[in-house]
C-alpha cells in the first residue's frame, strides 16, 4: 500500500477516520465505534470549532441550527437530546451519542447493550422524537417504567368505529412490540392515538439486555402502525 511499518498505526487510525465520513455519506456502514470528539468533528464537519463549543456548552438548539448548514447532513432530519451528561443525536438512522466529561464520541451503538435505566429512557426520548411522537415517561413504585407513546390523528365520522378500526390495526403490530413490554394498552382519544407500555425495571441487570436497535426497531414498528391508521382511516 505504500506505508511504512512504522506510520502504519497512524494510517490505520486515518482509514478508521475515513470510514466515519464515508458512514455520513451513505457508503459505508460503520456501528459500535468510538473516537475522540474532536477528531469526530474534524473528520465529519467544517465548522467543527463552532460545534465543538456549542456542545461543550450543550446550547442544542444553536447546534441543530449549524448542524443543519454542514454539507454533510443538509436537507436530513437531525434531533438531539441533552441528558445524562451527554449528548445523543439522530440524523436520518445515523445516531450517536457524545459523553462531554470524557470529550468522546460513540458512533452508531446499535449493539451496545443499554446499561442503566437513564440511558434506556435517554434513547426512549431520542428515537421518539426521531419519530415525531410525544413521550411521556415515569418511573412509578415497584420498579415499573412506564411509557406512553402517542400522536395526533384524524378521525372523522363516527368515533365508536374508528376506534374499533384502530385497535384491529393495532393487533397486527402488538407481537412485535411485546418482546420488550409488559401490559400493552392503546387509548384512542377524538384526537390522538396513545401506545401505552411498562416495562418492569426493578432488577434492570436481568432484563434480556435491550440495545439501540431494539428502540430504534420499536419506533419503527410504530411508525408503520402510525401511517397504517392514516390509510384506513382515509378509506373510511
Amino acid at each position: 500500500m505504500g506505508v511504512k511499518k512504522g506510520d502504519l498505526p497512524e494510517f490505520c487510525y486515518f482509514q478508521f477516520l475515513k470510514e466515519i465520513q464515508m458512514a455520513f455519506k451513505g457508503t459505508k456502514t460503520l456501528r459500535d465505534a468510538s473516537v475522540p470528539l474532536k477528531d469526530f468533528l474534524k473528520t465529519v464537519f467544517k465548522s467543527h470549532k463552532k460545534i465543538f463549543d456549542l456542545i461543550m456548552s450543550r446550547n442544542i438548539k444553536d447546534l441543530i441550527k449549524i448542524l443543519g448548514k454542514e454539507t454533510i447532513v443538509k436537507n436530513r432530519k437531525i434531533s438531539a437530546l441533552n441528558k445524562n451528561n451527554r449528548i445523543y443525536f439522530v440524523i436520518d438512522g445515523l445516531n450517536f451519542y457524545v459523553d462531554i466529561s470524557r470529550k468522546l464520541v460513540r458512533f452508531n451503538p446499535y449493539n451496545t447493550p443499554i446499561t442503566s435505566i437513564n440511558e434506556l429512557e435517554a434513547f426512549i426520548e431520542l428515537f421518539g422524537s426521531e419519530a415525531d411522537m410525544d413521550v411521556e415517561l415515569e418511573r412509578e413504585i415497584g420498579g415499573i417504567l412506564n411509557l406512553d407513546v402517542h400522536f395526533p390523528v384524524k378521525i372523522e365520522g363516527d368515533f365508536e368505529s374508528s376506534s374499533n378500526l384502530i385497535n384491529n390495526v393495532f393487533e397486527k403490530y402488538r407481537d412485535k412490540i411485546e418482546p420488550f413490554f409488559n401490559h400493552i394498552h392503546l387509548h384512542v382519544s377524538p384526537n390522538r392515538v396513545h401506545i401505552i407500555l411498562d416495562l418492569e425495571m426493578y432488577d434492570f441487570e436481568k432484563l434480556r439486555p435491550l440495545t439501540p436497535k431494539d428502540i430504534a426497531d420499536f419506533f419503527k414498528v410504530l411508525k408503520e402502525f402510525r401511517n397504517d391508521i392514516s390509510k384506513h382511516l382515509t378509506k373510511t
